[in-house]
């Protein structure tokens, strides 16, 4: 299996772009957002990657400010053309339960963040 690489500020025009898309084909009320995640390993395993926290800090999901949270599932079985739209407190209480598990573990950039590993299919049917 390769493992791509990860790189904030290379990554984040391509995360501008999800966001463009998602919200070209939301009308968000006023007052509501969307956080936009893409997720490149999901189809090697199966899980979602669900930040909390990033150099001791709290982030993504922990941090957000979103109503709803866009996850567009990538890689060779999705390749890109599926995305979950939840909202972002109920993806929080289905996470929630995975905190302190051995789904909750380091990753990202230097390994500086902590994310739970949601199980994609548990995900698609919440």
């Amino acid at each position: 299996m390769h493992k791509p690489d990860y790189d904030f500020v290379l990554d984040l025009p391509k995360g501008e772009e999800s966001e463009r898309t998602i919200a070209f084909l939301l009308y968000m009320q006023d007052g509501d957002f969307i956080e936009v995640k893409r997720d490149y390993l999901v189809s090697d395993t199966g899980n979602v990657a669900i930040e909390y926290a990033c150099d001791g800090e709290k982030s993504g999901i922990a941090k957000t400010k979103a109503t709803w949270w866009a996850i567009l599932l990538n890689g060779s079985k999705y390749n890109g053309e599926c995305i979950v739209i939840i909202k972002t407190e109920r993806l929080r209480s289905i996470a929630r339960k995975y905190f302190g598990t051995k789904r909750d573990v380091s990753g990202g950039d230097n390994n500086k963040a902590r994310m739970i590993l949601l199980p994609v299919k548990e995900l698609l049917n919440a």
